[in-house]
């Protein structure tokens, strides 16, 4: 993210651009707030593409350029705020696309304050000021939760990752834990809250899945199939498997093979 130390002056307008035009490119001098109220548009930030469609913002930041595509279709309506900041600087990086955040009722409101009051030249007016500190303090907290909540997911991805590489193994969450650098907690926490399961619980339906497709679909015996997959001993795969699907092993393989028959006597 960034910090500043005030928020020295604002500038404002609003802009209708007809269908099929572009701006740019130009290199962005200011850290600006852009609100989309109709239409869509697309701004390439130093090459890389960032969609917005009508009620979302994103914050621009200075020395990177900027091009923007608007609506083939139809006008496109957005504002801007330039904000000239003492001392601003950006403490670590977020991505383009995680500066896009919609637009809520707050957010709306103080925009629409700011455009009637035409702050269309720079002001230094303690109002303007005050306002868009505002702003730009609750877009500040919208980005850093989105950000936070895109770096979770990736979290929950990696320990997806490490699940399916190796349900094999006697895995634990502390393996888990290790190979990831987090708590085992945080790992709880984080992952419970995307999946609603926990990550040892998601770790056992995905070895049933893994041990139903192989009864399924290969000859391989019941207890080679049950080491394959990572259960602890052949009963506790029976157990499992019965569990997941109401059927033993045995009925499970029996069932399809009933079914290939079936068939394969229709063809002849």
């Amino acid at each position: 993210m960034f910090k500043y130390e005030n928020i020295k002056s604002v500038s404002a307008n609003s802009i209708t651009y007809p269908p099929e035009s572009t701006f740019g490119p130009r290199i962005q001098t200011r850290l600006q707030l852009f609100f989309l109220h109709k239409g869509v548009t697309t701004i390439y930030i130093d090459g890389e593409a960032v969609s917005l469609k009508a009620g979302e913002a994103i914050i621009l930041l200075p020395d990177h350029i900027e091009y923007f595509v608007f609506a083939s279709h139809c006008e496109t309506v957005h504002s801007w705020f330039h904000i000239d900041c003492s001392n601003l600087v950006i403490l670590s990086p977020v991505l383009p696309k995680d500066r896009v955040i919609t637009i809520n009722q707050t957010l709306h409101d103080i925009i629409q304050i700011a455009l009637r009051e035409d702050i269309i030249n720079e002001s230094d007016n303690p109002f303007y000021t005050s306002l868009l500190s505002c702003a730009l303090s609750l877009i500040l907290e919208l980005v850093e939760k989105k950000a936070h909540s895109n770096f979770d997911n990736v979290l929950v991805s990696d320990v997806k990752k490490i699940i399916c590489e190796k349900y094999q193994n006697q895995l634990t969450l502390a393996d888990i834990s290790k190979s990831l650098s987090y708590s085992q907690e945080h790992i709880i926490r984080t992952f419970k809250s995307d999946t609603n399961t926990t990550p040892i619980k998601y770790l056992w339906n995905y070895r049933k899945k893994a041990a139903i497709y192989l009864l399924e679909n290969s000859g391989l015996s019941f207890s080679n199939i049950a080491k394959q997959c990572g259960f602890i001993s052949y009963y506790h795969f029976c157990r499992q498997i019965k569990q997941e699907s109401g059927l033993t092993p045995s009925q499970l393989r029996k069932g399809i093979m009933v079914t290939k028959s079936k068939i394969s006597s229709n063809h002849i």
